[in-house]
C-alpha cells in the first residue's frame, strides 16, 4: 500500500468513528428527553374544601357535647353530601 492511500483509510475510518459516536450520543439525549416527557405528565385534580363549625343545641337551649361524625347528615341544595372530618 502507498503512504496517501493508507493514510486516506486513516481518515476515513476516523471520520467513519466520529459520526458513529456523535449518533449514539444524539440517540441517547433524545432518549432522554423522551423519558423526561413521560415523568413530566400533570395530573389536575379538583377539591372543595369547606369550613363550617356548627353549633348544636338541644330543645332546652344547651350543648349536645359529643357527637360523633355518623350522627349528622350535610345537605346542599336538599341533596345528602358526604364529609371527610370533624374536630
Amino acid at each position: 500500500m502507498t503512504t496517501p492511500n493508507l493514510f486516506a483509510r486513516r481518515v476515513f475510518a476516523t471520520a467513519l468513528a466520529c459520526v458513529a459516536a456523535f449518533d449514539s450520543i444524539v440517540s441517547g439525549q433524545q432518549n432522554m428527553a423522551q423519558q423526561r416527557d413521560e415523568a413530566d405528565d400533570v395530573v389536575r385534580i379538583d377539591t372543595e374544601l369547606i369550613q363550617s363549625e356548627v353549633t348544636v343545641l338541644d330543645k332546652q337551649g344547651r350543648f349536645v357535647e359529643g357527637l360523633k361524625p355518623e350522627q349528622f347528615e350535610l345537605r346542599v341544595d336538599g341533596k345528602p353530601v358526604q364529609f371527610s372530618s370533624t374536630a
